[in-house]
């Protein structure tokens, strides 16, 4: 590798930890700032799955790209490479293999259940339509099984080789409000995504390849978020019974829940029923 390359390896290897540390401390700050939010509710389980394994990657991710041991222990294989240290070099070359197909895999199916989260609130809105839901979840497993089918093909052809580089090391929603968040942040994923995946084409086909993980991270990251947002949003008119911006309906009015038959959600019904409100405040 002559001094140019290595210079423009050691450009694209600092951008990229500079994403990963963007990326995880977007997602600390988010979580900081929506703490006083949180509230067991019906919905905790899903909320905590995809909150904190997206957390989860994101933190795995930047220990990953700063961790000096992994550094000087690829740099050790390649130094003192002999027929003694095979055992050492299969250990490393598994763990880069690992780390690989983590990486992809963990990023797809915390996108994925973004998605699913999205798709649960269009089926929300439109009064649990069957044919809605019957759409949705065709293109969702579509979807799926193209992802993994692509995923599967290309792993089964991927390999990580470790190698050493030089200077490598570390250095309050209204009525209308609610509903429209859940269009607003629903615009705002598939816009997010759509940025991340047009940048990731670009980045392949113009940019050096190095570079390619960038926005891959800000994908996922932004994707938690938005889907998260979505059931903070929620929740937080739920739990909201006295506001003067929010004109949640108490238990004690009857002319409201009259409808209410008490075999579904709760949650279900009165955000079906914001949707149907008038400018005045009344029951449509």
């Amino acid at each position: 590798m002559d001094t140019p390359q290595a210079q423009r390896l050691l450009s694209s290897i600092e951008n990229t930890r500079y994403a990963v540390f963007a990326a995880a401390t977007i997602m600390l700050y988010d979580h900081f700032f929506n703490a006083q939010r949180r509230r067991t509710s019906f919905i905790n389980n899903v909320f905590l799955w995809h909150r904190y394994f997206g957390l989860f990657c994101i933190m795995f991710e930047l220990s990953v790209v700063v961790n000096t041991r992994v550094t000087e222990s690829v740099r050790y294989i390649y130094i003192n490479l002999s027929p003694n240290d095979a055992d050492e070099t299969y250990v490393i070359s598994f763990v880069c293999s690992f780390w690989l197909r983590w990486e992809i895999l963990s990023i797809s199916v915390s996108i994925l259940t973004s998605e699913l989260v999205l798709m649960s609130w269009i089926y929300v809105i439109y009064d649990r339509n069957i044919l809605v839901v019957v759409l949705l979840l065709c293109l969702y497993a579509g979807e799926v099984v193209t992802t993994f089918t692509i995923l599967g093909v290309s792993l089964d052809h991927a390999h990580s080789e470790a190698k050493s580089v030089v200077l490598g090391h570390p250095a309050q929603p209204k009525r209308k409000q609610l509903l429209y968040d859940v269009y607003k942040n629903s615009a705002m994923n598939y816009v997010t995504m759509f940025s991340a995946y047009l940048l990731c084409c670009i980045l392949w086909i113009s940019a050096d390849f190095s570079l390619a993980r960038i926005p891959v991270m800000f994908a996922l990251c932004f994707s938690i978020m938005n889907a998260t947002r979505l059931l903070l949003n929620v929740r937080y008119v739920y739990f909201t019974h006295t506001s003067s911006r929010i004109n949640v309906r108490s238990d004690s009015d009857d002319s409201v829940l009259a409808g209410f038959d008490g075999t579904e959600e709760r949650w279900m019904y009165e955000l079906r029923e914001l949707r149907w409100s008038g400018p005045s405040g009344l029951h449509a």
